[in-house]
C-alpha cells in the first residue's frame, strides 16, 4: 500500500491551509512559557484521514501543524480519540473533522511534568472529502480550542486556532510535519518516545514530499 500511496502511507490525502493560533495562557501553570503566556504564531494546518478511506467512511482525523516560532518552527501532530480520561490513548474514528476531540496521543515533558496536547473542536458540520472540507474552510474559518492536560486530568485551555485560507492553487500540499525534529517551545519529547518515533520520521525525511 505504501508502494501505492507514495510520499504518505498515513494520511495520504489532505487539505493545507493557513492558521492562526492565539494563546491567551493557561490559567494551571505547567511552566512552558508558550503555554502560560499569551503570544500569536502563524503557520499552516494540515486536515487529512488516516487511512485514506471513501469520505463517506468513518476514517481517523488527523490535524497537522507547522507554526512559526522564535528560532525556528514547531510541530504537532494530533489525531481523534475519545472523550475519555482512558479512551484519549485510544485513536477514534469521525466521518468528519469536527466531530473531535484530537490528541497528541504522546505526552510531551513540560518543566511541571509530563502533558498532553490536544484541540477541543467547536461543533460545526464540516465536509469530509479534503478539497470540499479546504473549499468550506476557505469560506468561512473554523475555530478550534488548544489545550494541555496532565495523563489522566482534564484539559485546560490556553489558546484558539483559526484554521482557514488557502496555502496555494491546490487543495493538498508538499509540507512535512515532524514533532521530533522540531519540538513546541518549551516541551520536549520525552528520550524514549523519541527514539521509538524517529525511525518513522527518518524515513519519511528520506520520501520526495508530493
Amino acid at each position: 500500500m505504501t508502494a501505492v500511496r507514495g510520499a504518505r502511507p498515513l494520511h495520504p490525502d489532505g487539505a493545507v491551509l493557513r492558521v492562526e493560533l492565539a494563546r491567551h495562557g493557561s490559567a494551571t501553570a505547567t511552566g512552558c512559557a508558550w503555554i502560560d503566556r499569551p503570544g500569536v504564531d502563524t503557520g499552516r494546518a494540515r486536515l487529512s484521514r488516516s487511512i485514506g478511506l471513501p469520505a463517506h467512511l468513518p476514517d481517523i482525523q488527523g490535524l497537522a501543524l507547522t507554526l512559526d516560532v522564535p528560532g525556528g518552527r514547531a510541530d504537532l501532530l494530533l489525531a481523534t480519540v475519545g472523550r475519555g480520561r482512558v479512551t484519549r490513548f485510544v485513536l477514534t474514528p469521525h466521518r468528519a473533522p469536527s466531530a473531535g476531540p484530537w490528541s497528541s496521543l504522546f505526552p510531551y515533558r513540560a518543566p511541571s511534568g509530563l502533558l498532553l496536547v490536544g484541540v477541543l473542536a467547536a461543533p460545526r458540520g464540516l465536509p469530509s472529502a479534503p478539497a470540499e472540507l479546504a473549499a468550506s474552510l476557505a469560506a468561512e474559518p473554523w475555530d478550534v480550542t488548544l489545550a494541555h492536560a496532565s495523563l489522566t486530568g482534564r484539559w485546560h485551555p490556553f489558546a484558539r486556532a483559526r484554521i482557514g485560507g488557502a496555502v496555494g492553487p491546490a487543495t493538498d500540499a508538499p509540507v512535512r510535519f515532524d514533532p521530533v525534529l522540531h519540538p513546541l517551545p518549551g516541551l520536549a519529547v520525552p528520550p524514549a518516545l523519541a527514539t521509538l518515533r524517529e525511525p518513522s520520521y527518518v524515513s519519511a525525511r528520506r520520501r520526495p514530499a508530493r
